[in-house]
């Protein structure tokens, strides 16, 4: 974007998932969906476990885990 003369925020908004080598390397702060990404990656491999080793015979299930939104100098709001 910088490349391209693309200003954050000025011409586009930039929001980002998660707390990322890559974010961190973007001049400002970037906005950013937080999830615990070790959390959800556990919960999955222990649901796949179990349903590989025959320990679970339950259906499909939503799981929800914690979200936030970290604000960021990288979003400004819709021109009216």
């Amino acid at each position: 974007m910088q490349q391209q003369g693309v200003s954050v925020p000025g011409d586009i908004s930039l929001i980002g998932c998660d707390r990322s080598d890559v974010a961190l390397l973007y001049p400002c702060p970037i906005t950013l969906i937080d999830r615990a990404v070790e959390e959800i990656g556990r919960t999955a491999a222990q649901l796949l476990l179990e349903r590989l080793g025959g320990q679970s015979e339950r259906p499909a299930q939503r799981i929800a885990f914690p979200t936030h939104l970290i604000l960021g100098g990288s979003c400004l709001p819709v021109p009216k």
